[in-house]
């Protein structure tokens, strides 16, 4: 189990300083409304990747284990994305699960600008890529 936490670690370590994003426009972006995601990361089994569903105002989705929510402020115009009040069910989860739910509540929590390229969501905290999506 040792090995499969710092294996994810790994995962969103180098996921987070993979690309460099001052090469990424942060400008005006495609309009997120009523889209899907799943997160892009080989270490998580793909039933347990976390999901992103985006509505009007809010994001929801599954963490692998259990289900979140969140009140949603993005700017197609100027490519900002602001996620606020983030709720999730406490359904007992093994660790591994709970590890990356906590994780990436913590990390959805932290995004300010987003990029879409094609297929591809992706989540910044200023220059830094946080995670990336693939639309489902």
């Amino acid at each position: 189990m040792k090995n499969f936490v710092f294996a994810l670690l790994g995962v969103f370590l180098m996921a987070s300083c993979a690309v460099n994003s001052s090469v990424k426009s942060g400008g005006k972006q495609l309009p997120l409304e009523n889209t899907n995601w799943i997160l892009v990361n080989e270490g998580i089994k793909e039933n347990t990747k976390p999901t992103l569903l985006i509505e009007k105002e809010k994001v929801l989705g599954n963490l692998g284990c259990n289900n979140y929510f969140g009140s949603l402020k993005v700017n197609p115009s100027s490519g900002s994305f602001l996620v606020s009040g983030i709720g999730s069910t406490k359904m007992l989860c093994d660790d591994k699960k709970m590890w990356v739910e906590n994780n990436f509540s913590d990390i959805l929590s932290k995004v300010n600008r987003y990029v879409v390229s094609g297929d591809f969501l992706e989540l910044y905290q200023n220059n830094l890529l946080l995670v990336k999506f693939k639309r489902q």
